[in-house]
């Protein structure tokens, strides 16, 4: 292997190292060849957390560390390889342009340099991993301009105008796609018909031809998206689309994953499936924070593994409070099926 190390300059213009060429093996992730499950990461933000970093203060959530604190971000991506991971998203889903704008007085350029320096730090990670790692671009949904939680419910929808959804997502989409990954993740999407406008756009990007592209919607309950669509029908609609290589499941209580999985397996396409609940507490949106409670409802989504390998789920990972710990579980379950 070999690997090529530059300077890039961070967004406040500090020099910072960076990754100028990668291993092919970034490039090679086929889900429908794989002998047995591979693990994502985990939450982000709640690792921070865990280290004393309070991300719920800032306007951009967990993504302030990559211009404030690299070596955290870079940290939580270790600790997560640490635990198991294998494919690893980038600290990118709040790194909107347009708050980056108006909360860091940062220019566009400017902006897409910090986008960049994020993608960077998890190629740093990969490539001082002991095993393979693969690197996944995150992209958040629209509600992240809001920053009031309503990725949970998908109203905006309804008050947006569709072209401004779409210049967020070509926004957002260019200034990773310009990091050159292979793979990336629009996540967190409550509702079919923003995910119609954000693959509209990722279609119509030059940039994104040949590149993978799973789309992962979160939902309320065993049936239905967050914004109120019946999940089957979601995945029937975005699976027609020659673009996305994969359907997901994230930020949704793991004792709801198998049921939406089975019941949307027909209408795949053939696609395989990339899941990671949130450790199982709801968000309450008002409040802005997840209600948490006595019962632990993980260890169903740890027992529901092989069957859902069995429905074509090739990625198995962890949102919101999911921690190193779990990512440990998901690994040793995992490992329990190669035997």
């Amino acid at each position: 292997m070999t690997l090529y190390f530059g300077w890039s300059l961070r967004a406040d213009g500090v020099s910072f190292p960076s990754v100028q060429r990668l291993d092919l093996r970034f490039a090679t992730m086929d889900l429908s060849s794989f002998e047995y499950p591979y693990v994502l990461d985990g939450g982000h933000g709640t690792a921070l957390q865990n280290i004393g970093i309070n991300v719920h203060e800032h306007p951009l959530w967990s993504f302030d560390t990559v211009i404030d604190n690299p070596k955290a971000c870079l940290d939580v991506h270790k600790g997560f390889i640490d635990a198991g991971a294998n494919v690893i998203l980038t600290n990118t889903y709040h790194a909107s342009i347009e708050v980056l704008q108006a909360c860091r007085n940062m220019t566009k350029d400017a902006a897409a340099s910090a986008i960049a320096q994020a993608v960077d730090l998890a190629k740093k990670a990969a490539n001082e991993a002991h095993g393979e790692v693969h690197v996944v671009g995150s992209i958040g949904p629209y509600a992240i301009v809001r920053r009031d939680g309503s990725e949970y419910n998908g109203s905006y929808v309804d008050t947006t105008p569709r072209q401004v959804i779409a210049n967020y997502y070509k926004d957002q989409m260019a200034a990773i796609l310009a990091t050159d990954l292979q793979w990336y993740a629009l996540e967190t999407i409550p509702r079919v018909d923003e995910a119609r406008i954000a693959l509209e756009v990722w279609e119509s990007l030059e940039a994104a031809k040949d590149k993978k592209l799973w789309l992962s919607f979160n939902c309320q309950d065993s049936q239905r998206t967050c914004g109120n669509d019946m999940f089957s029908e979601a995945v029937k609609t975005i699976s027609s689309y020659g673009s996305v290589t994969a359907i997901g499941i994230n930020c949704t209580l793991p004792q709801y994953i198998a049921p939406l999985v089975r019941s949307a397996t027909a209408e795949a396409n053939g696609k395989p499936f990339v899941v990671y609940p949130n450790h199982g507490e709801v968000y309450n949106i008002e409040q802005q924070k997840f209600e948490v409670g006595s019962d632990d409802t993980f260890p169903i989504f740890l027992k529901d593994i092989p069957s859902l390998w069995r429905h074509n789920v090739r990625i198995f990972g962890g949102c919101c409070r999911v921690n190193y710990e779990h990512i440990d579980q998901i690994t040793k379950a995992v490992e329990t099926m190669k035997h």
